[in-house]
């Protein structure tokens, strides 16, 4: 799950790393960058697959609804 990502490059490079370890799931919450941004399908590669796929959703309660544990990180301080 990514929240209001702001950098294409972020959504390809997640859609790189899910598919290099075997994850396909990809949920972004009210993102403003685009997974159809040039940037994001560049930095994509191989995991192009789990961009096309990957859910939006409005927030973050939604993109959780279906786990049972969540943990979570962010560079905000």
């Amino acid at each position: 799950v990514l929240v209001r990502t702001h950098y294409a490059g972020n959504l390809g490079a997640t859609a790189r790393v899910m598919r290099n370890f075997g994850l396909s799931d990809l949920v972004l919450v009210a993102p403003y960058a685009r997974a159809s941004d040039l940037e994001a399908r560049r930095m994509a590669t191989h995991g192009l697959c789990v961009l096309d796929s990957a859910r939006v959703v409005s927030d973050l309660s939604d993109a959780l609804a279906d786990c049972a544990l969540a943990f979570g990180t962010s560079a905000l301080t």
